[in-house]
């Protein structure tokens, strides 16, 4: 009896896996050996088994690879978002080592240039620092009436040499790498420092340096002689702060 391609075709899978009777094998054998194209799917189906097995083989060595993948990622993701926190800490750090003024001056850290009285009573001092950017911070001691000004600077700040007094009349001030600062008062007057509840408190003395510490320097206490204010002072002050 001789099959068909198609009666062979339908029946190579049970032939291939050894499932069909043994007449329908012998069957399709004998017309394996005079047709190719039957062979060729024969073959194919040959291929698959040997490609699933493969790939059957292959699952844990893929599932390995994702799972080496997966934790390089994670990895990676991790060592960035540890670099991006360091570079953080270090610019914040950076910043304020360099530029939040936090650390009081000390006695050779400025120079009062010039204590001066007009004839209002306002007493004038001009100071230079060693430092640009220097920040002033006004407190007032009720039990003293007292002024403290409290210069600050960062931790770490480039320094100046000080200038002196003839620098400052010479017209040089201008020049100076350093800063300078100037505060007006009046012992006798309102001020925002001595003014409480209405009441106009007396100032009897004015300091650089914090309060209560040996750096707070005594610039002027009440009774102290002063040199009065000259025109090229008010010339200098207009010049220096535009008023």
């Amino acid at each position: 009896m001789k099959l068909s391609c198609h009666v062979v075709q339908d029946l190579l899978p049970l032939y291939h896996d050894g499932v069909c009777s043994e007449e329908s094998k012998q069957l399709v054998a004998d017309h394996l050996e005079s047709c190719a194209d039957c062979k060729d799917m024969l073959r194919s189906l040959d291929e698959e088994v040997t490609l699933g097995d493969a790939v059957e083989k292959a699952q844990p060595l893929l599932s390995v690879k994702m799972t080496w993948n997966k934790e390089k990622r994670r990895a990676f993701l991790k060592g960035l978002g540890i670099a991006v926190s360091i570079c953080l800490v270090l610019a914040v750090g950076w910043w304020s080592l360099t530029s939040w003024d936090c650390v009081p001056l000390t006695q050779e850290e400025f120079v009062v240039l010039r204590l001066a009285k007009y004839e209002n009573g306002n007493i004038q001092v001009r100071t230079t620092t060693a430092y640009q950017g220097v920040q002033c911070d006004i407190r007032y001691d009720p039990e003293g009436n007292a002024i403290y000004e409290v210069m600050k600077r960062p931790i770490i700040a480039e320094r100046q040499a000080l200038p002196d007094e003839s620098m400052l009349y010479a017209g040089m001030l201008s020049n100076y790498q350093g800063g300078w600062g100037e505060i007006s008062f009046n012992p006798d007057g309102e001020s925002i420092w001595t003014s409480k509840d209405g009441e106009i408190l007396p100032i009897k003395a004015y300091y650089i340096g914090v309060p209560g510490t040996e750096d707070a320097v005594l610039i002027w206490e009440e009774g102290m002689e002063l040199p009065p204010a000259t025109p090229e002072d008010e010339a200098l002050h207009q010049r220096l702060t535009g008023e």
